[in-house]
Order: structure tokens, then C-alpha cells, then sequence
């Protein structure tokens, strides 16, 4: 049977529509990312609307065909064209409310209930409508015929969908980015224009393709959102390596150990040589941390270590004792990870007490990964208690437990009181570094 020109306009806006989204959604399975649940709602918006807009093609090729395989052709797409395409809204909207939930607590689910309940209630009726047609049929020319009320009730769950959606995307304009907020009004906005235009374009199929080119756009702004996310990131462990630089090269140790150096000249010029190499190294050590963006071997970070109590026990002498349990190197951390919890130990624990202390460093494997313990008898602290000015905020923990997180997933503990010494764990996962993406996100 030869098509009218509205049925190969129809047929082509359907296909496109439908590769299009076939196509996306393999992207998305490409590109999975773990622990994604929006990602995955909106893997399934494509295939919804990918199968829709297929099917819909396909009862547009068969109708008017009076051949029986045709006329069940035409059943079988028109019936699974409804049943996905109510699906799709389902999915767009629960995707809409969780996205604004996440950002907004104030955002109620009945975005979602309202997508679900419409979605469950059309394809009861699509399903009794097989068994007794009362809401569309196919005459003996296999041509669809649909009743006023069918119209209704199908354009009514489209106007609630957009209407319930603006109300919410105004309601928490406040607490999106602008470019989120955009993204958003853009995809309502393409499905309420094209719902518009398709009431005086004669029969011409706009409101499926309208649909996929929202979903389009919301795939774009996740991508945005994950390009933001990532550049985040990098900034903030760009910002937490320069803190921790600036913090470990202070000037106040850069003097006392130049001071140790100047009173070995002319004591002992072999060993004020010896002092030297080590501070050389010292700082060597420290403005290669700038540039490592990956964690490094243990056993670098230990040798780094191990220099600066070499620097401190020249200073301080018999006050700074210094002993190891180092049963394992086989692993790796993120650069100036260990040293500035040894310093704080130096610092902040042995060296105020007058008769100085000890300073323990041990490594264990553990479950899961490795754990490096930096242990001090020295005077403790409340380690519940916000730390206010003492420095072991600022010089260690902070910056070490953030760029932990940021690089290898690990985590640090710190146990201490007053009077009784304090330790601090790292634990490192087995599993290595971790890359910088969005691992939630979403648009």
C-alpha cells in the first residue's frame, strides 16, 4: 500500500527519533558509572522512548494494509507504542523529582507518583482496551481510529506531566545552578511547544520526538554537570596540595633547621654537609608532591619520612626518640601523606613535654587494604574537640583526609586525650587510586 505523505513524514520523525535514542542509550551503557541511579533512569528513558518511536513507525508502515499479518502488526506496535511511552514519562519523571530532591529537601515525590499513577492507569486501560475496545480500534482497512475520550484522557496525562514539572522546576529555581535550572525549563518547554504545534500540523507527529529531544538535552546536562564536577575536583586537590605545601615549608622550620646547620659548621663541617643533603632532600621532596597527581609508592613516602625526623632529631636530640614496625611497603598513598602527621606528632606531641618522647610509625595489612599507624607518648589532646589554633588541624589532618579521599578512597582516624599520646590510622584500600569522575551526578 503506497503511504500519504503525512505517514512518511510520520515514519521518518519516528525513526530518527527512535535511533537517535537507541543510540544514546548505548552510550549510556558505555559509559556507565557505578552507584549512577539517575544515570540509570535515564538509560531507561531512552529505550523507553527508543521502542515508542520504533513501534509508532511501524504502525504507521502497516496501516491501511488489510493483509491479517499486517492487521496484527498494527495491534502489536500501537498497543507497545502506549505502554512505552507512558513508561518513558514515568521515568523522566521520577528522574526530574529525584535530581530536584537531591538538591532541594523541600521538594515533595509526588513529581514522581504523579508520572508513575498516570503511567499505571493508561496502561491498565491500553490492556482492558485490547479485550474490549472502547478507547481506539482498527476498522477493516487496518486503520486506527481512536475515541474523543482516548484524546482526552492522552493529552490530559501529557498537560499534568509538564504542569506538575514547571510547578516544581519554579519552585526550587533557588536551588538549582543556572545552567541546570536552563536545561530543565529548555526540555519542558520543547515537549509543551511541540504539544502546541502538533494541535495544527494535520496529523504530523511531533510530541515523541518532542520527548526524546528533552531527553536529549537532560543527557547533555549531565554531561555538563560531570564536566563541572570533575574540573571541582581538580581544583580542590590543586587547593589541597598548596595548602599542605605552604603549611609543611613554614617558616619557622625552615629557620630551625638553617640554625642546626649554621651551629654544625663549625662543629662537625661533615656533618653539617650530612644536614644539608637531608634538607636539600627535604625540600626536594616537598615540591614534587606539588606535581604528583597519583599516590606514590610507600616506600617513597617513608624515606621522605624518615628525612624529616633525621632534620628534627638533630634539633631536638635525645627528646625526639624515634621507632619503627614497617611490615609492609607494598602498597601505595598519596604523596605527603604520613609526614605531616609525623610532624604533628614531633610538634604538637613529644616535644612538649621536657623530657620529649617517642614516635612510632608501624604498617600492617588489613582487611580490605593497609593500615599506617603514626603513634606518640607525648601530651595528647581531646581528640572530639574542635581543633582551635594548635595547628594539627591545619598542618595534618584536614588536608591529609581530604586528599586521601580524593585520590585513593582512604580514610583516617584519630584517637587521643589528653595526657595519654595520640594516634593517628590511615587506612588505604587494596583496590588503588580512584579516578576523578562523578560518580552520582546527573542532570
Amino acid at each position: 500500500m503506497a503511504l500519504g505523505a503525512i505517514s512518511y513524514i510520520n515514519v521518518e520523525l519516528e525513526a530518527f527519533g527512535g535511533v537517535l535514542s537507541l543510540v544514546l542509550a548505548v552510550c549510556l551503557l558505555v559509559i556507565r558509572r557505578r552507584g549512577g541511579r539517575l544515570h540509570l533512569l535515564l538509560l531507561a528513558a531512552f529505550l523507553c522512548g527508543a521502542g515508542s518511536q520504533l513501534f509508532d513507525a511501524a504502525a504507521w508502515l502497516v496501516e491501511g494494509d488489510s493483509d491479517p499479518f499486517a492487521g496484527a502488526v498494527m495491534r502489536a506496535a500501537v498497543l507497545a507504542t502506549f505502554l512505552l511511552d507512558y513508561a518513558q514519562l514515568a521515568v523522566l519523571a521520577q528522574y526530574v523529582a529525584s535530581y530536584l530532591a537531591e538538591r532541594d529537601r523541600r521538594v515533595p515525590p509526588f513529581l514522581a507518583w504523579v508520572g508513575w499513577g498516570a503511567a499505571a492507569v493508561m496502561a491498565a486501560l491500553v490492556a482492558f482496551n485490547a479485550f474490549v475496545p472502547v478507547f481506539y480500534s482498527f476498522d477493516a482497512n487496518n486503520v486506527y481510529l481512536e475515541t474523543d475520550l482516548w484524546a482526552v484522557l492522552s493529552e490530559g496525562v501529557m498537560v499534568a506531566f509538564l504542569t506538575v514539572g514547571v510547578i516544581c522546576v519554579v519552585r526550587s529555581r533557588k536551588s538549582l545552578e543556572p545552567y541546570a535550572l536552563g536545561v530543565l525549563v529548555t526540555s519542558l518547554g520543547v515537549i509543551l511547544v511541540a504539544y502546541a504545534a502538533q494541535l495544527f500540523a494535520g496529523g504530523i507527529m511531533l510530541t515523541y520526538l518532542a520527548v526524546t529531544l528533552a531527553t536529549v538535552l537532560l543527557y547533555l546536562g549531565v554531561q555538563m554537570e560531570q564536566a563541572h564536577a570533575f574540573q571541582e575536583q581538580r581544583l580542590a586537590l590543586e587547593r589541597s596540595r598548596t595548602d599542605l605545601m605552604i603549611s609543611q615549608i613554614q617558616p619557622h622550620f625552615l629557620y630551625n633547621v638553617l640554625t642546626v646547620i649554621h651551629d654544625l659548621v663549625d662543629v662537625d663541617a661533615r656533618e653539617a654537609q650530612r644536614a644539608i643533603r637531608e634538607f636539600s632532600a627535604y625540600l626536594r621532596a616537598n615540591m614534587d608532591a606539588l606535581s604528583q597527581a597519583e599516590p606514590v609508592p610507600f616506600a617513597q613516602e617513608l624515606e621522605h619520612v624518615r628525612t624529616y625526623v633525621a632534620l628534627e632529631q638533630r634539633r631536638f636530640g635525645d627528646r625526639l626518640r624515634w621507632d619503627e614496625d614497617v611490615r609492609t611497603t607494598a602498597f601505595s598513598m598519596p604523596a605527603l601523606t604520613v609526614q605531616p602527621l609525623v610532624e604533628n606528632a614531633v610538634r604538637h606531641g613529644v616535644t612538649k613535654r621536657r623530657e620529649g618522647g617517642t614516635v612510632r610509625l608501624s604498617t600492617c595489612e588489613v582487611p580490605g587494604g593497609f593500615a599506617v599507624s603514626v603513634a606518640d607518648d607525648g601530651v595528647g589532646f581531646d581528640a572530639s574537640a574542635p581543633c582551635e589554633g594548635d595547628g594539627r588541624s591545619h598542618v595534618g589532618l584536614t588536608s591529609v583526609r581530604d586528599r586521601l579521599d580524593r585520590m585513593c578512597g582512604g580514610a583516617l582516624e584519630v584517637r587521643s586525650a589528653p595526657g595519654e599520646g595520640a594516634t593517628v590510622t590511615v587506612f588505604v584500600p587494596r583496590e588503588g587510586p580512584k579516578t576523578l569522575e562523578s560518580e552520582g551526578g546527573g542532570l
